[in-house]
């Protein structure tokens, strides 16, 4: 939305405002099927021995990625969405008064601004903590690697108030 009014004496007054949306990344959604069951495919094996027993890890909700032969090698990644991912949003303004000097040349007040919200944001939740040891072992949840997070938490804000003088050249 936008206006453009003429005063006296060589005068102009110029404003605008918009809103625009950008929808959430497919991306963002797409990566959610890189977590188990969906793609990375795991084989667990229990056997029952002689006295009727199993044997191997158990594939248990409290332990839903179980080390296979008492390794680490079943630690896998994982990637999070946020539930809450509202689509991001840029409301966008701008107010000019202008003058003409002469014929050929004006000079321009502008003023600029904009206020962005809901924007993406990646960043990891299973880093490891400093210290010794195994790094893997001092992850907040040793049994997954790199855990991935989106969420949409980032905010922008811009001003702006610029002079302009203009001159179309000489003829």
């Amino acid at each position: 939305l936008g206006f453009a009014y003429r005063l006296p004496s060589r005068f102009v007054v110029r404003g605008g405002i918009g809103i625009y949306y950008n929808p959430n990344q497919t991306n963002s959604y797409t990566l959610a099927t890189t977590n188990p069951p969906f793609s990375t495919i795991f084989t667990f094996n229990n056997s029952v021995n002689a006295q009727g027993i199993v044997t191997g890890t158990p594939l248990t909700l409290s332990n839903p990625v179980p080390a296979t032969g008492g390794s680490t090698a079943s630690r896998i990644n994982a990637f999070h969405i946020n539930p809450y991912l509202p689509n991001a949003a840029l409301n966008q303004w701008s107010f000019s008064l202008e003058r003409g000097l002469w014929r050929s040349a004006g000079f321009a007040l502008e003023y600029l601004g904009n206020h962005g919200y809901h924007f993406d944001r990646s960043f990891f939740l299973n880093t490891p903590r400093p210290g010794p040891g195994a790094i893997n072992d001092r992850r907040p949840n040793p049994r997954f690697l790199v855990i991935r997070m989106i969420q949409n938490d980032l905010n922008s804000n811009y001003h702006a108030l610029s002079a302009v003088v203009r001159h179309n050249g000489f003829k």
